[in-house]
């Protein structure tokens, strides 16, 4: 006779290998948007570079310039993590540099975003 304990359903452990799938495609979301940060932070440093070039700057000419472009890397990375609830390291030197400083930073966002927008609606006309 078979024991009524084979056919009773352990929710409890259904509920763990649930959470432990949840952890694990969690972890997979984040490598993911770390290299997607990774790709942008480095198209966008490209792009400033390039631009600079445009302009008749040219940071080859100077070897230490290759610091400014991966702090450009760095920074973009800790923002985009920033907005994601990551923690980089770049995060503390922003922090660092401007928590000395009486900012309004609802402000300045508030203003920043508006002139972009503003700049990017009379780009469209």
């Amino acid at each position: 006779m078979k024991d009524d304990d084979d056919n009773v359903i352990d929710f409890m452990k259904v509920k763990e290998a649930r959470d432990t799938r949840t952890e694990e495609i969690e972890k997979l979301i984040l490598e993911s948007d770390k290299e997607i940060a990774q790709h942008f932070a480095t198209m966008q440093a490209r792009e400033i570079v390039f631009s600079l070039k445009e302009m008749g700057i040219d940071i080859e000419k100077n070897t230490d310039c290759i610091l400014d472009v991966l702090c450009i890397i760095e920074t973009i990375k800790g923002m985009i993590y920033r907005v994601s609830g990551e923690d980089h390291p770049f995060q503390l030197l922003a922090d660092g540099v401007f928590d000395k400083i009486d900012l309004p930073k609802e402000k300045v966002m508030k203003d920043f975003i508006e002139e972009m927008n503003e700049y990017f609606d009379g780009l469209e006309e």
